[in-house]
């Protein structure tokens, strides 16, 4: 019933090919090119945002999932406000999502979105001389900041917030004291740590009790064949010492919980799985040592999700003439993006749900007036 196939083609036209009349894609374009300021990608997704804390606060536990993702506009070559990539022969801009999960993998939709573009010139050589604030690592902040915003709104439910391992941040860490009760960190970590006691993360490690096992399923990827790995659990309360650079050398030392998945004699040539997690979620047993390896699984959903908006809404294919407009019509592709990932998702687990679920009634008409029409691409209601 629900098709990803037939939905990332339709989300994949351009603007005037999602319209029957010119008149109707030329209204589409003024929106995007509007001269209004308060037309911005936090407007627009707004309502969006508000019903996914709807669907967040119906839930026990919630994973948020932050990540970034850049996008490419070499094609734009006219277009202001761009700036380079990570690699500096591209142009574009970054975009830095909360996208709410479930705990069985289905997408609640986007929380929270940040876009911005790089200047010219790096800052690199100061960054241990400034604050958090100064650097673009400040969004990882900024979005724990914000989930605690929403954890305050929805104190029945609990809130992950759960970032790869360029958001190992001892700044982030920090807000955790502050933060409400129902939002918890967890983070691959990325440095190996000093601990308060003179030791280091991997050492302490190392030397704790082996906890138990975990088998997870690997699925295939490009030329790796699934495989099944076995992993082994070690876990330990920590206090993490602050960086000893010059603004952090003060600061108080972190109580948190590290967990280490590694991969028992994974195949010749795979990539095993060796996983450092960090986390403010209690740790007192080996169920919920594998409970959080699982709930770190999970943030792939936001990589999912990058690769339906690139590929299947094709965000770097647009061609608009200022990057405001570029901004505008990201917000609609993200939310086509996040109902694309829910239907794809659930067609594979629930391929019987009736459409009444997932459109309005308004929608359904207007689904219902366009598959009359001869040539026309539906959404994914199958």
């Amino acid at each position: 019933m629900v098709s990803c196939a037939s939905s990332t083609t339709a989300s994949a036209a351009s603007y005037y090919r999602s319209f029957d009349l010119t008149h109707e894609a030329k209204a589409a374009y003024r929106l995007l090119e509007s001269p209004r300021p308060e037309i911005t990608l936090q407007s627009l997704l707004k309502p969006h945002q508000e019903q996914t804390g709807r669907r967040m606060a119906a839930e026990a536990v919630v994973l948020l999932a932050q990540d970034t993702t850049g996008l490419s506009y070499n094609t734009l070559q006219q277009t202001q406000g761009l700036g380079p990539l990570t690699d500096p022969t591209s142009r574009g801009q970054f975009l830095h999502t909360l996208l709410a999960f479930r705990l069985d993998g289905i997408p609640l939709g986007n929380l929270w979105a940040h876009l911005w573009a790089r200047p010219a010139q790096s800052d690199t050589a100061q960054r241990n001389d400034q604050s958090v604030d100064e650097k673009e690592s400040a969004r990882w902040i900024r979005a724990f900041q914000v989930s605690c915003q929403w954890a305050q709104r929805m104190p029945q439910t609990q809130i992950i917030v759960c970032g790869d391992r360029e958001s190992d941040i001892y700044e982030l860490y920090d807000q955790k004291p502050a933060a409400p009760k129902n939002v918890h960190v967890l983070v691959r970590g990325q440095h190996d740590r000093s601990l308060s006691g003179g030791t280091q993360l991997r050492a302490a490690l190392e030397q704790a009790e082996l906890g138990g096992t975990l088998s997870v399923a690997i699925p295939r990827r490009q030329d790796r064949p699934a495989r099944t790995a076995e992993l082994e659990l070690r876990w330990k309360a920590v206090e993490l010492c602050p960086p000893a650079v010059a603004l952090k050398k003060s600061w108080p030392s972190i109580p948190i919980f590290a967990l280490w998945a590694r991969e028992k004699n994974p195949p010749q040539g795979a990539e095993p799985i060796d996983w450092v997690l960090l986390t403010s979620w209690p740790i007192k047993s080996l169920k919920t040592a594998r409970r959080l390896v699982k709930w770190y699984g999970l943030r792939w959903g936001i990589e999912c999700w990058h690769k339906v908006l690139k590929e299947g809404c094709k965000v770097e294919r647009r061609q608009m003439k200022s990057a405001l407009a570029l901004e505008r019509a990201l917000a609609f592709d993200m939310m086509i993006a996040c109902r694309v990932l829910l239907l794809s998702r659930l067609g594979k687990t629930h391929p019987d749900l009736p459409a009444e679920i997932f459109y309005s009634p308004e929608e359904l008409a207007v689904v219902g007036i366009k598959k009359k029409r001869p040539g026309n691409i539906l959404p994914a209601i199958g």
